[in-house]
């Protein structure tokens, strides 16, 4: 422990150095200003305040302390279960409560914090014990200021800049929102979601609630102080003894209280201090000292995950291999079913309908809700078919109607019908461009990435999420149709595949690609899925024809309609596909973080023990063996 200690200290010596110098300057500067304040001061009367405290007093004292320390439990659990850890919730909050309980008493927030949580959770690495204070540290603190903020500006309580400091908390607030949503590039760390941040704010606001009851139970009841303005001051003592990091929380927070509470008397000010520091402080960290001295075992601290068998299957269907693209995407065994699920910044999206089981139904939705809050996010369906929508309406989700998936029967397939006119002209004009379609064992991968770099430049770069990238590993797993004019290698089409159903996933053109190559295309892979007895092979989905606004002005800003013009050339079946979440609000912050998820995604990082090939080689022995997935292994910037 020693060794990494040393580590940690030589890879970043000088902010190191000033970790150390820096509270031990506050807190000199602190003791000459309480030095001061207390010139001529009567020691005895001291004594007398704390005499003066009553044993109810005490005892309400520690009962809310107890209360507090159940809400900073959370923190830990709330953010163990968002970085998908796997360590048990209980484990992870006895350890926050104990970690926080430490980190106050001696100071140092960030280094003693990291050491008490990387000790008693052994399978936790120190990097991810750092990045757990840190994220619990910074949170707390954005909360407590937008709390400080929102009671000055409630309490009465009015000094210089007190609405300039509200407003700035409310707009970092706001800031914080944002990029929560967009999780800009540029940031060196992920920004937790809305939707746990506000559970982190109701957190802390019970958590120092209870700690300001704590304290002002312990002052004088005749002086007619109200609670919100001890409220507001010990918020901003508790803030400054916090960022100040000196062991104790000693120095700023006395004079702050000190300060703003004149009108209190010197002697039961700081009985209430000492009190305070006494219950809240001094008798949690010996808890903390004693629950540090036996950590768990690496076993006793993974929570277990004891999987429910699941009907007979037959096959896995072909859209499991979209599992593939990205450490955020994984198949996720829920109550019935095996479904791909994605990890956006606010949303736990479950794609499509169930790729292992039957249609999702209540207990589907249920079990998705708890691993979305689990995870600190909001559960959310896309491209859903109506059964599993009409099971979202029974369980009170709301539901939207998004897009239209186009599908068809190969066997049944003909181009002689009169729906097929455009194909067929389409198709004329391929072949007096004498395009050649085939299919290889090994593709051109180079040819493929040039043509893949030719499409996504005019387009404005790979699309994500609910829509496959091109890389070479991804489409590795797949069937793959090639276009060529002469030599030339012009456009491709990758298909997910399974034993009974292929789904379209990549088509990528050049600027040299002639007109109708992508029909070409298309039927080819139609016609091939009918020589290996393909019963259904999928289009994928295509805009709404009457979409409501805003669907309609998106695909109309998308050029959408093209598409749904090209896949209606193919005379498919369509089956309308829906989006749905536990309320409206949670429909229209998960469409807009699947939108920005689409537009702007992650580089493709493809599990080769996920991809399709992997899948459908073991889908015939899924039932016997169990699922060969883990549930979230998602890869956070932390």
């Amino acid at each position: 422990m020693q060794t990494h200690v040393r580590s940690y200290l030589r890879a970043a010596p000088r902010t190191a150095r000033i970790k150390i110098v820096l509270p031990v300057a506050i807190l000199a500067a602190c003791f000459w200003a309480v030095k001061l304040r207390f010139e001529g001061f009567d020691a005895a009367l001291l004594s007398q305040a704390l005499a003066s405290i009553t044993p109810a007093a005490w005892s309400i004292s520690l009962a809310a302390t107890f209360a507090s320390f159940l809400a900073v439990a959370r923190y830990d659990a709330m953010f163990h279960g968002w970085l998908a850890t796997g360590v048990a919730r209980s484990r992870a909050a006895l350890t926050g409560a104990a970690s926080i309980a430490l980190s106050q008493f001696l100071g140092f927030g960030l280094f003693t914090g990291t050491l008490c949580r990387w000790r008693m959770l052994p399978d936790v690495s120190l990097p991810t014990a750092a990045a757990i204070t840190s994220y619990v540290s910074a949170a707390f603190m954005v909360s407590l200021g937008l709390l400080t903020g929102l009671a000055f500006s409630h309490s009465g309580f009015v000094f210089s800049g007190t609405t300039t400091f509200s407003a700035m908390a409310v707009c970092a607030a706001i800031g914080l929102c944002i990029l929560s949503l967009r999780q800009p590039a540029w940031l060196p760390f992920a920004i937790p979601p809305i939707p746990l941040m506000l559970r982190i704010i109701a957190a802390t606001s019970i958590d120092v609630a209870f700690a300001a009851l704590a304290f002002w139970i312990l002052l004088p009841g005749d002086l007619g102080l109200s609670l919100p303005l001890v409220f507001s001051v010990f918020l901003l003592g508790l803030g400054a003894g916090l960022l100040s990091g000196t062991p104790f929380g000693l120095g700023p927070f006395e004079v702050c209280i000190l300060t703003l509470l004149p009108q209190v008397p010197t002697a039961n000010l700081l009985a209430a201090i000492l009190g305070f520091r006494l219950v809240f402080f001094a008798i949690p960290a010996c808890l903390a000292f004693i629950v540090l001295a036996w950590p768990p075992s690496p076993a006793q601290s993974k929570k277990s995950d004891v999987q429910r068998p699941l009907p007979p299957m037959s096959n896995l269907a072909a859209e499991a291999g979209f599992a593939a693209i990205s450490s955020a995407h994984d198949l996720s065994r829920l109550a019935q079913s095996v479904c791909v699920t994605a990890m956006a910044s606010q949303s736990l999206v479950t794609i499509g309908d169930p790729v292992y089981g039957r249609n999702l139904d209540v207990a589907d939705l249920d079990e998705l809700h708890r691993i979305a809050r689990t995870s600190g996010l909001m559960p959310m369906i896309y491209k859903c078919s109506g059964r599993s929508a009409a099971a979202a309406r029974r369980a009170g989700w709301a539901v939207i109607a998004t897009s239209e998936e186009a599908w068809m029967r190969p066997a049944g397939f003909s181009l002689e019908v009169p729906e097929c006119r455009q194909l067929r002209r389409k198709l004329r004009h391929a072949q007096r461009a004498q395009v050649v379609v085939k299919t290889a064992d090994h593709p051109p991968i180079e040819a493929m990435s040039a043509v893949a770099h030719s499409w996504s430049k005019p387009n404005g770069g790979e699309r994500g999420f609910s829509m496959g990238q091109y890389s070479h590993q991804y489409v590795a797993g797949q069937n793959v149709f090639l276009a060529f004019q002469g030599d030339n290698l012009v456009a491709f089409a990758t298909f997910h595949t399974g034993p009974e159903n292929w789904a379209l996933d990549l088509l990528r053109s050049s600027d040299r690609t002639p007109d109708g190559t992508m029909h070409a295309l298309i039927v080819a892979a139609i016609q091939q899925a009918k020589l290996e007895g393909i019963v259904r092979v999928s289009l994928a989905a295509m805009p709404l024809k009457n979409a409501p606004w805003p669907l309609s002005a998106l695909s109309k800003r998308s050029c959408a309609n093209g598409l749904r013009q090209f896949k209606s050339s193919f005379a498919p079946n369509t089956q309308t596909l829906y989006a749905a979440a536990p309320t409206r609000l949670g429909l229209v912050l998960g469409g807009v973080d699947i939108l920005l998820r689409i537009r702007y995604p992650d580089a493709p990082t493809v599990d080769q023990k996920s991809n399709a090939e992997f899948l459908l080689r073991h889908a015939k022995t899924l039932p016997r063996q169990g699922l060969p997935f883990t549930r979230f292994a998602f890869q956070r910037r932390i």
